[in-house]
């Protein structure tokens, strides 16, 4: 499925960008293409901690207009509680919008220490500074479309995002998450749009999933996606929790119950029953409430196996007999296979994308049991194909050679050529005496050769010679 209808972006805002609390907006007027020099200010409202009113000023450098990348970073002044002196900066992410108009303002958001003191909750809400401007750069507009679909998740929540369609971004970055959770900065990601929605404890709580996957790694990534950044960020929200502030996040309940039935019915199955429950219903559950987090590959990876085990026990490959199951029955056996494959399917780039040449091949049991299906539905010679795929991939399905033998003497138009091969490949297989008889037998029955069938059935009904 493609998306048809892509936001418009009317300021170059990402999910890579930094963010800090929802609430610490202030107007920045973006009239600073084409400065007169390096050292040309923009008066920035500073309604911090000590500040003496709305009206005062700090002095931000305006050094930023043609930032050449979303790593390029600005020194601002960092005359904020616990500063060191009126001199001391912090280097902030620079994200400069591709093109502003003349008097638009954009957010600024905060990332240094929030010092003590009667001003410390005030600036935590307002918490330190990430600066973002429009620039008048380039000569694209800032209202150009992202024409990605639907199977590229990621760029589809970069789009929403930098729309400031927050919850639609949340939706895609999710799903991109859930495709491919060994990425992570994703997590980071959903944590900056939990921020710019105000769900402070949400966007905690992913802080710290991304934090503690990259403890112990080396970073090497975007400047945006810096650990020290993200701590910073994950300080203001949860400061911006109010009287929870000092409490550890929490994981949403609704994922801590579904995640832990899933792993009840892994365990102790079913997998899948005819009904479409067990593990895979809960499996599905659990990605519809939006449940993102590296331990995903594992899940995957356990529900694989239940699924695969379920199937594999139904019936025994080495046996020619074919199980007596219901449609319903064999369905389920086929979407068993099904659901594995698709379970495990990945991406191979960054980007989230999937594609169905990525997935594996239908295994042999998958065809056998929609064979079964088509069996038993009586379209016969639909039977007959799927069971001469199961046998191409695994000759040794012996179920597999009786079925397919099963549909031809079956099927309403009588195909010679197809019986006798099937009945060759059958006799090579299956080494029951009685079974190559009664087979024999019958297949010169459906070809009308009737002596050779009563010579057939007399070779089974004769019982053997007594041993000297």
């Amino acid at each position: 499925m493609t998306s048809t209808n892509h936001p418009t972006t009317s300021a170059s805002r990402s999910p890579d960008a930094p963010v800090s609390s929802h609430d610490a907006t202030v107007a920045v007027p973006a009239m600073i293409a084409g400065s007169p020099s390096p050292d040309a200010t923009v008066a920035v409202p500073a309604m911090i901690a000590g500040s003496p009113g709305p009206d005062a000023t700090v002095a931000v450098p305006a050094m930023i207009a043609g930032s050449p990348s979303p790593d390029a970073t600005v020194a601002v002044p960092a005359m904020i509680a616990g500063s060191p002196s009126p001199d001391a900066t912090v280097a902030v992410p620079a994200m400069i919008a591709r093109r502003g108009a003349l008097g638009s303002g954009v957010r600024v958001a905060a990332g240094v220490g929030f010092g003590r003191g009667r001003h410390a909750h005030q600036l935590a809400r307002f918490c330190g500074i990430v600066l973002a401007c429009w620039a008048l750069v380039g000569g694209r507009g800032a209202a150009a479309q992202v024409g990605d679909s639907w199977e590229n998740p990621w760029a589809e929540a970069r789009a929403y995002y930098g729309a400031q369609d927050f919850p639609t971004a949340l939706r895609f970055a999710i799903e991109a998450a859930q495709r491919d959770p060994g990425e992570l900065r994703y997590y980071l990601a959903i944590a900056r749009i939990y921020f710019q929605l105000g769900q402070h404890e949400n966007a905690t709580w992913y802080y710290d999933l991304y934090l503690e996957a990259m403890r112990g790694r080396p970073f090497t990534g975007p400047a945006s996606y810096n650990p020290e950044l993200a701590r910073a960020e994950r300080d203001s929200a949860a400061q911006a929790r109010g009287d929870r502030a000092a409490e550890p996040s929490v994981q949403p309940q609704a994922e801590r119950d579904v995640r832990e039935a899933l792993l009840a019915r892994i365990e102790g199955g079913p997998a899948l029953t005819e009904t479409g429950g067990g593990a895979w219903a809960t499996w599905v559950s659990l990605r519809r409430i939006g449940y993102a987090n590296p331990d995903l590959a594992e899940l995957v990876r356990l529900l694989v196996e239940a699924l695969r085990r379920e199937a594999d026990t139904a019936f025994d490959p080495a046996s020619p007999r074919v199980p007596h199951l219901t449609i319903a029955g064999w369905t389920a056996q086929a979407q068993r296979y099904e659901y594995a494959r698709q379970a495990i399917r990945r991406p191979d780039a960054f980007d989230g994308t999937r594609n169905a040449e990525e997935l594996p091949p239908l295994p042999a049991g998958w065809h056998f049991a929609m064979g079964m299906v088509e069996y038993l539905q009586q379209n016969h010679e639909r039977a007959a194909a799927h069971f001469d795929d199961a046998i191409s991939q695994d000759p040794a399905l012996l179920p597999a050679h009786t079925a397919r033998l099963n549909a031809w003497l079956a099927a309403w138009q009588r195909d010679d050529a197809a019986l006798d091969a099937a009945l060759r490949s059958f006799t090579q297989r299956v080494t029951d005496p009685t079974l190559r008889s009664f087979y024999t037998a019958a297949v010169h029955a459906r070809r009308e050769r009737w002596s050779d069938a009563a010579a057939a059935l007399t070779d089974l009904l004769t019982p053997p010679a007594p041993a000297d």
